[in-house]
């Protein structure tokens, strides 16, 4: 019994181990040849998967492919000592635009999501120390919800949603509410005690 412990332990490890993935092929953008809007290898017949690489002056362009369709492209900056990101665009499989993130001096900046054209999910922007400046969110062309924070992570506005009417409150850095404001759906500021049950 004892000498059959050793192969049992090695059969239940290698049957936990996790496969590692395959990585993917990195090729020159002038290796690729655009055929009715899918990407292959030149003379190749079959779709390309895999990444390309393409250098316009002190910019890198790397996207990424899927059934020959770009699913993403990176872009950025060459410095002297480091490359330094700028933006991530992501895409789906019809070619739509579905998220952009954008990047100042390598640390994100934003995250913009898409459908069909319009904003649409989770939208975020971030201050230079990196802390959340403004999250939102968007569900058919409507914002649903929003609050924005000081760089040091303290609430500073806050957007309340109503069926007629939305509040929108300022607060000040100690927490303190600065202003409230009410708003018709339809644009011009009302009377506040219109909006006195959405906050």
């Amino acid at each position: 019994m004892k000498k059959l412990l050793p192969i049992i332990f090695i059969l239940i490890f290698s049957s936990c181990s996790v496969e590692e993935p395959i990585p993917l092929e990195m090729v020159n953008i002038d290796d690729l040849v655009q055929r009715e809007g899918i990407f292959y290898k030149v003379n190749s017949k079959q779709p390309f998967l895999g990444m390309s690489e393409e250098y316009k002056g002190r910019n890198l362009i790397k996207k990424t492919y899927k059934d020959g369709k770009v699913m993403e492209s990176e872009l950025s900056y060459i410095g002297r000592n480091e490359t330094i990101i700028e933006g991530i665009t992501k895409f789906n499989e019809d070619g739509e635009l579905v998220e952009m993130r954008e990047f100042n001096n390598g640390k994100l900046s934003s995250v913009i999501r898409m459908s069909g054209g319009t904003f649409e999910g989770i939208q975020e922007d971030y201050h230079e120390n990196g802390q959340l400046k403004c999250k939102s969110d968007n569900q058919k062309g409507v914002t649903v919800f929003r609050e924005c924070f000081y760089p040091n992570g303290l609430l500073e506005h806050k957007y309340f949603p109503g069926k007629n009417y939305y509040l929108e409150v300022d607060y000040e850095i100690d927490g303190e509410i600065k202003e409230r404001s009410c708003y018709s759906n339809e644009g011009p500021g009302v009377e506040l005690s219109l909006c006195k049950d959405l906050n």
